[in-house]
């Protein structure tokens, strides 16, 4: 099975929100409740779009998404007033990261790793503290866990989970 990736286009967004509703189904079920806010919200995957930081995965066939994850370029106001990262450096994001197939998210996190060290940036990623499938995968991949952080959009008031690498 091979996968690519490739930038969302404008009017994809609802594309988007399709994955981003099917992510949030897998997460509930898992009894998950990061996305349980209805977040991403479609104005953020429009932004994401127009400023070319939404990608989506495809396995083999052009037409079957399979995942889709934000690399961004740009400082993140997440990540900007907290002390515990190691690597004073320009960093990547990797945000709204949705697997719908075994391997994607994989394939998705590893693209993302490779932009940065083109960049030569490190690589900032945070999840909620029940999703223990993103934990795991990250976990696998060589990110080290660096704190937690207040997350707004967390309906349960949980602290988000920072993790962080770099090549």
């Amino acid at each position: 099975m091979s996968f690519y990736i490739r930038k969302a286009i404008e009017g994809e967004e609802k594309i988007a929100l399709k994955i981003s509703d099917a992510g949030r189904a897998i997460m509930q079920k898992r009894n998950n409740p990061q996305w349980d806010t209805g977040y991403p919200f479609e104005d953020m995957l429009i932004e994401d779009i127009e400023k070319g930081r939404l990608y989506f995965v495809f396995e083999e066939d052009p037409y079957s998404v399979v995942g889709m994850a934000v690399f961004q370029k740009e400082k993140d106001k997440d990540y900007e007033n907290e002390i515990f990262w190691k690597y004073d450096c320009l960093y990547l994001s990797i945000h709204r990261l949705v697997s719908l197939k075994k391997g994607a998210g994989r394939f998705l996190i590893e693209e993302g790793m490779k932009i940065a060290e083109n960049l030569k940036r490190s690589v900032r990623i945070d999840t909620h503290p029940q999703n223990i499938a993103m934990q795991s995968l990250i976990k696998s991949l060589g990110f080290e866990e660096r704190g937690s952080f207040a997350q707004p959009s967390y309906i349960d008031g949980a602290d988000a989970i920072a993790f962080e690498i770099k090549r």
